[in-house]
């Protein structure tokens, strides 16, 4: 019965549907009736119906007959629908991304939709956006390479890629962009979706860090020249007013031989333990610029070497210890710098400090070595700049391995000098 068709038509379709039926009279013979609706199955479930038919009418012109066919057309409703949210979605994903985003054909490298943040950070408006190309915020001497990416575009292949570039902004601003980029249809037409990323910030931050970078090695490079000179003259100073005054009384006694008579052995034995004496002084000055194989016997053994050394002809307790320190693993140029910055901190507590009593402690952990070194000397106030303290040597050569440097002292109260230097692979 038709009461039991229409009875199974959706409530929301059902008004519609009957007011199409009813117009079936007035149909001409060659109009087609359509109609889709949604309709009640025996599970109690919908399904999309279209239906079609024509007019089977009498001599007189009169309908008798209705004649047509039903398609279940629900796949296809599910599938538009489908559709239409993958649109709406894209379309809520294109115009609210907080990066500029822009489609443009790729036959003609004109815009054809751009987002809200396009129009924000490029400065153009949508209207002026689409009376531009590409070639138009791009830079001209980038026009080339760029009109070969787009003719790679063109092939089957090429479905997406990411470079960067430099963009100019409607007030003139070059700004550094990584582009991200992927081929789609858009409109009947092959087009590019790209989202831009203004990367400027961070090229001007790599900039200034490979600037201070080179300017680090650079004052690095003069302290050590600096460095090396005064080495260089406390040489000069420890041969000419000691090794030379030595070797020059040996020369007076062995000149004096001839003339001695009885005091020849004298002389002669005189002039010998001077000789040896020299020597002594010259080996010391070597030992005092080279450590002996520290490569070969390592941090621990040549700094105990430097404390007896210097405990031999000087009224100081050193005690040195260490915790963790793998030495034979070490980077032998950070080795050779806790050598030094020790060396160099026990020259300034000898000249300054008057202490009885030195600590050294090394410690190693998996990110560097740690230096502590405290006198109980006469300290001195941090706010004055004591010239020749060596502090400034420490803080350079620890500067070479990114390391820290903190000093805490008072006048009465010694100094302690704490200093922090990074493994090399893990600075690096």
């Amino acid at each position: 019965k038709v009461s039991d068709w229409t009875g199974r038509i959706h409530p929301n379709d059902r008004a519609r549907v009957l007011r199409q039926i009813e117009r079936i009279p007035r149909y001409k013979s060659t109009e087609l009736f359509k109609a889709e609706y949604r309709f009640l199955r025996e599970d109690d479930t919908y399904v999309h119906i279209y239906d079609r038919g024509y007019i089977i009418r009498d001599d007189t012109g009169k309908p008798i007959r209705l004649i047509g066919a039903a398609q279940d057309i629900t796949d296809r409703k599910i599938a538009e629908k489908k559709l239409r949210d993958s649109e709406e979605q894209y379309r809520y994903f294109f115009h609210r991304n907080p990066l500029p985003m822009w489609i443009f054909d790729l036959e003609t490298h004109c815009f054809m939709e751009v987002n809200e943040q396009a129009v924000e950070h490029y400065g153009y408006s949508e209207a002026e956006f689409y009376a531009l190309s590409i070639y138009d915020i791009w830079l001209p001497e980038d026009n080339a390479q760029l009109l070969f990416a787009l003719m790679n575009k063109r092939k089957p292949d090429h479905m997406y890629s990411r470079a960067s570039w430099k963009h100019r902004k409607k007030s003139g601003e070059v700004i550094h962009v990584e582009v991200f980029s992927h081929k789609i249809n858009y409109e009947g037409k092959q087009a590019l979706l790209m989202l831009s990323s203004d990367i400027t910030r961070n090229i001007e931050l790599q900039n200034q860090l490979a600037k201070e970078k080179i300017d680090r090695q650079r004052k690095i490079l003069k302290s050590t020249i600096a460095i090396q000179e005064k080495e260089r003259r406390e040489i000069g100073h420890e041969l000419h007013d000691n090794v030379n005054q030595i070797l020059g009384a040996a020369k007076l006694y062995l000149e004096s031989l001839p003339d001695a008579k009885d005091k020849q052995e004298e002389y002669r034995l005189e002039g010998i333990s001077l000789v040896l004496k020299a020597i002594e002084e010259i080996r010391k000055l070597t030992h005092s610029l080279a450590p002996p194989r520290l490569e070969d016997i390592g941090l621990i053994i040549s700094v105990n070497d430097l404390i007896m050394s210097i405990q031999k002809v000087q009224p100081l307790h050193i005690n040195f210890t260490q915790q963790d320190l793998q030495d034979e693993l070490l980077d032998c140029g950070l080795c050779l710098a806790l050598y030094r910055i020790i060396q160099e901190q026990i020259t300034n507590i000898l000249k300054y400090a008057s202490a009885s009593e030195v600590k050294i402690h090394l410690e190693q952990n998996e990110k560097g070595v740690k230096l502590d070194i405290t006198d109980n000397g006469v300290g001195f106030d941090q706010s004055t700049n004591r010239k020749g303290s060596g502090f400034t040597n420490i803080r350079n050569r620890s500067q070479a391995y990114n390391g820290k440097v903190a000093v805490d002292a008072s006048p009465g109260n010694g100094c302690s000098l704490h200093v922090f230097l990074r493994h090399p692979v893990l600075d690096s």
